[in-house]
Order: C-alpha cells, then structure tokens, then sequence
C-alpha cells in the first residue's frame, strides 16, 4: 500500500452500525445470568497473544519506539505551532476529529443559536477547548453553556494515580465544573449522579465521557476494568440529553457482554451510532470513540430504567449477571458488531505486529521514512479538517495563555539564623470577611493521597521530622500567652486531625500560637491557615519546622469561626473540605508561604 492510502486509511477508521429502527429492548435488565459469545472471546484471545509477544521486550524501550513510530505523534506540534489553540492535547486532537468527522452539534441547536453541552470525566478539559475552538473557527454563533465533571483534584482522598491533577483550566473556570454531593467527581457513585441530575435541569444537547482507568497491572482484561465506569457514564449521559442530542463515549474493545450490552442500548436510544478511532489515536492503542446522533429521549427507556440503573444504586455489577438476555438482542445487531470488532482490532494487531518487526531492525532510512510520514500525517490532517487560529478574546480564558502547563513558581523563602520573617500584609492582600467563605461539606479521607501544597516527591503522613530542642524553647518562653497545635497526638484519620486543629483555634484565647511540625497538606488546614494569620501582624517560620504567630486578635474573624463551626455541627457523617475557594491562594503570595513550610517539614521519599 501507497503512502497516501496508508495515511488515508489512518483517518478513515471508522464504521456504521446499519439502521437500528427494527431493535427492541428487553423488558427488563440485569436478570439473566452471566453469558459471553465465543467468537467475540475469540478475538479477545488472539489480541492478548499478539500483546503478549511485548512481554520480551523492555518496557521504556518499548515506549520509546512506538512514540518514535507513531504516524500521528507531529499532529500536536504542528497544530500547537501553526494555531497555538488553548490546551492542545491529544485528547483535543481527538475530539476535533470527532466534531469534524460527525454532527455532533445538532441542527436544531444551530438553528435555535442556543447550545449546551456537559463533560464527563473530563480533566483537564481538552474537549472543552476543542469544542470553543470548533465553534469560533467555523463562525457558528452560539450562546454556549457548558459543564464538567472530572475526579476533583481538590479532593485530597484523591489518588494522584487515579486523576488528572492538571487544572491550568478548572481553576480559571470554577464555576462551570461539578464534583457531586461528596466533593469527590467521582461519577461512578450514584449519590453524585443524582446530585449532577438534579443541578442540570434544564437538559443538554451534547455529552461527551473520556474516562479511563489505569489498568496496565492487567492490560489484557481492559474492557472488564473500565466496564462499571462506562456504565455509569452512560447512564449519566442518557439522563443528561434532550432528545436529539449527541453522545460520544470513549471504549477500548467489544468482547464482553457488558460492552455488547451497553452497545445494543445506545443504538436502540440513538437514531445513528458509528465506531470511530480518530487518525490522532495511537494505532498501536484498543481505544475507539462511540459517536451517537439523534438521542431518541428517556422515554425509550421507561421500562428498564429501575432495573437497568439497579447496579449503579449498589455501586457493583453482580458478576454472575449481565445486563440483557443474549436471546433477546438481535442477531443481525450481533453479527455487525463482530465485523466492527474484529476490523478494530486487526488494525490494531498490524500496527503492533509492524512495531516489532523494526524494533531491532531500526535503520536511518526507516526513521527517515517514518519521519516523513508523521510530517505528511500531520499536514493531511490540517488540511483535512481546514485548522484556524481564533483569537485570544474567544478562548476560555481570554485575559491568559494557558496552552502551556503553568506549573507554580516557587519563590523560596530567605532565612536569616533560622528564622523567616513576614508581614501578613504581604501573604494575604485582602479582608477576611463571611463573604469570602465557601465551606465544602463531603466524603471524610482517612489519609491524604495527592496534596496541591508540595511536590509530588514527598510523603503526606507519617514522615514527620522529630521535635528539636529549639521546640521546647519556644514553648516554654512563650507557652503562657500561646496555643501549640502540633501533630503529638494519634488520629486514627486525617479529617479527625483537621477538625482536632480548628477547635483548638476556635476555643483559644491566646495573643501567640506555634503551629509546630503540622503539614498543611488540604485545602481545608490551608484555608483555615488563611483564615486564622489574617488575625496577626507578624509570622515566623523557622527553618526546623514550625511557625510562630504573634499578637493576634481571634476576634477580628470570630464570626468567620463561627460559620465553619456551625458547619461542622450540621455535617451529620461529611466532613469540611475546604472554607475558602481554592483560587484565593493562587492570587497571593500565600502558595509561596505554605509551599516553602511544607518543604521543610516533609521528609522526601
């Protein structure tokens, strides 16, 4: 095969399922017990052999040569240098494909001028930049209203493995992202996809769900890892849509009964439903976009709807059930989706199988050739999909550039004989006042698990420096007018620490306190920070860990106490996990204070 129909074909992987009008669904869901199709597993197994023959192979070598051989990996660079759009990723790459290659913008929205749209599993939110990029470029003029949902890194009984702690978006756009009634954006919980229901009344026109799950400690039963969250996705999504709205779904294969399930209930809800693998995916990858059209209503659903959402109320699947009766899905929907699946994955078994053949039979003509082949890659594909440049004023965040990851710049603090000196008018550049409060109630986190409040590098507990004798001179000199809040006493959890810390402060009647060897790894022990040295005039750090206030007055935020307390009372089984919004440590040199004292009271791992 030519090079032009080589590159042809990487942005043509694309299938239609045939008219759906003819599929009924079942009358009732999760009822039959387990089931699995032996040509579907077939295939499964020819996959996981073909995967397997990586095992030789050295994993970072392995990584090396596919990234080096991958015909869409100049697709970014091109598109980030030519157009500098907002947020360039893969994923933005991807989802561009999607909104070019299919309608996903319904007529009626167009016509109407009025469109919405809601993201899950969406951080950092390159499908979102996409989309205004989409929108703007191709002058559609749309009032448009979006949302997201994603794993809140704000959340710190967030795994850092589990999400995407990129928020160089979410934290200019606050307001449009929702993280559920326990604060956690964890979609996979029923309680949260009530409570996102329920805050989104008025229905939308598009949903998209990227989500995904790390599964490469067992990369060959992929699709049985990721099963419940695209469930919940979906289900999130089918009572998100109006009628005639549009779907996109992430997948990776189509071999279980859950996916094949899930398949055969978006084309009985959907008019239309194609498989897509955009040209800017890996090839060597399972992942496909599901792209639906033409949502046919909840209505089509009324009838399962109690049974079909049963195992998102539980949290589970019940492993020895699916989700419909094999007998009653229709055969010719079966037969299609074989050929879908297994043309899917022979693309994807030839591009592995290329990939080791020139693993050790690299050469400088090979690299010369695949290089000019991502080059040709990468303008086909701005050709392709006439690529525009839209103006600063139109993007997300208009008054910054946020294309590039804005990592924090530190400023370290200056010690002169162990001890930093501040001015508090210098950390926090404004009144603290019941305005500015914005208290989170949401689900307790025994143990901190990502922190925004200290390199990635370090422990989060348990790896507390030892008291000095310097501790003990500065508590016997000034324990008679101060409050010592140190991390002496066990907590069996971390939230029971946090609220320990707060009513010390709230019933304290001191001028002076010691914050002595406590990392301030949360939002909320931050913005409780920020809180309580609005109250002083002078603050100092010493270099063996712990911060001195001085002549403070509590009663100049007494009520500001008062509400977090107040809080606390009303929180029955939540805990508070933040009083201020996050933003506000951002806009002062607050970060820098609380950063710098964490590096000194974190021992690195």
């Amino acid at each position: 095969m030519n090079k032009s129909k080589k590159i042809r074909h990487l942005f043509d992987k694309k299938i239609d399922f045939a008219n759906n009008d003819s599929l009924e669904l079942p009358d009732e869901a999760y009822t039959c017990t387990k089931w699995s199709i032996p040509s579907f597993q077939n295939e499964k197994e020819e996959l996981n052999r073909t995967k397997s023959l990586l095992n030789q192979f050295n994993l970072e070598e392995w990584s090396r040569h596919t990234k080096h051989r991958d015909p869409s990996s100049y697709i970014i660079r091109f598109v980030k240098q030519k157009f500098h759009p907002e947020l360039v990723t893969q994923a933005w790459c991807k989802f561009y494909e999607c909104l070019c290659n299919y309608s996903l913008i319904p007529k009626d929205a167009i016509t109407s001028g009025c469109f919405s749209s809601f993201h899950l599993c969406e951080a950092p939110g390159a499908f979102i930049s996409a989309l205004n990029h989409y929108i703007v470029s191709h002058n559609l003029n749309l009032q448009w209203n979006w949302g997201a949902n994603t794993l809140n890194p704000d959340y710190e009984g967030n795994s850092l493995q589990e999400m995407i702690p990129d928020d160089r978006l979410l934290r200019h756009t606050y307001k449009n992202w929702y993280f559920g009634i326990d604060f956690t954006g964890n979609i996979t919980k029923y309680c949260n996809h009530l409570d996102l229901v329920n805050k989104i009344p008025q229905k939308v026109w598009l949903v998209t769900a990227d989500g995904s799950v790390d599964c490469s400690f067992d990369p060959g039963n992929q699709e049985l890892h990721v099963e419940f969250l695209h469930y919940c996705e979906t289900l999130t999504g089918l009572a998100l849509l109006k009628p005639g709205g549009s779907f996109v779904l992430k997948i990776f294969t189509m071999f279980e009964d859950s996916t094949i399930c899930l398949l055969y209930l978006l084309n009985v809800c959907f008019g239309k439903v194609s498989v897509f693998k955009p040209g800017s995916s890996k090839s060597g990858n399972s992942e496909v976009y599901v792209i639906c059209l033409h949502f046919k209503g909840l209505k089509v659903l009324d009838k399962i709807w109690d049974s079909l959402i049963f195992p998102y109320k539980t949290g589970h699947f019940d492993v020895h059930k699916s989700m419909f009766d094999l007998n009653k899905i229709n055969k010719d929907f079966l037969n299609q989706l074989l050929h879908i699946s297994g043309f899917f994955m022979k693309k994807q078994i030839e591009h592995i199988v290329d990939n080791i053949k020139f693993f050790k039979n690299d050469s400088q003509n090979e690299s010369g050739r695949i290089h000019q082949i991502k080059v040709y890659v990468a303008n086909r594909y701005i050709n392709k999909y006439k690529l525009r440049s839209i103006s600063q004023h139109f993007k997300l965040v208009s008054a910054l550039d946020i294309s590039q990851f804005l990592s924090n710049e530190i400023n370290k603090i200056q010690f002169v004989n162990g001890v930093a000196k501040f001015e508090v008018e210098n950390l926090i550049q404004m009144n603290i006042t019941c305005d500015i409060l914005d208290v989170k109630l949401g689900e307790r986190f025994n143990q901190v698990r990502s922190s925004r409040f200290c390199s990635k590098d370090n422990k989060f507990l348990n790896k507390i420096k030892p008291h000095g004798p310097f501790y003990k001179h500065i508590e016997n000199k000034l324990k008679a007018t101060s409050t010592v809040i140190s991390l002496d006493s066990n907590f069996d959890a971390y939230c029971e620490f946090q609220k320990h810390v707060f009513y010390q402060i709230f019933h304290s009647n001191k001028r002076n306190f010691i914050i002595v060897g406590v990392p301030l790894l949360t939002n909320f022990l931050v913005g409780l920070m920020f809180i309580l040295v609005s109250c002083f005039k002078q603050i100092y750090i010493h270099r063996s860990g712990f911060i001195v206030l001085c002549e403070g007055d509590l009663e100049k935020n007494r009520q500001v106490f008062t509400i977090i307390d107040e809080s606390y009372r009303s929180g029955n089984n939540c805990d508070i996990l933040q009083v201020v919004p996050p933003n506000l440590f951002y806009n002062n040199n607050f970060f820098d204070f609380v950063w710098n004292y964490n590096q000194i009271v974190l021992i690195p791992e």
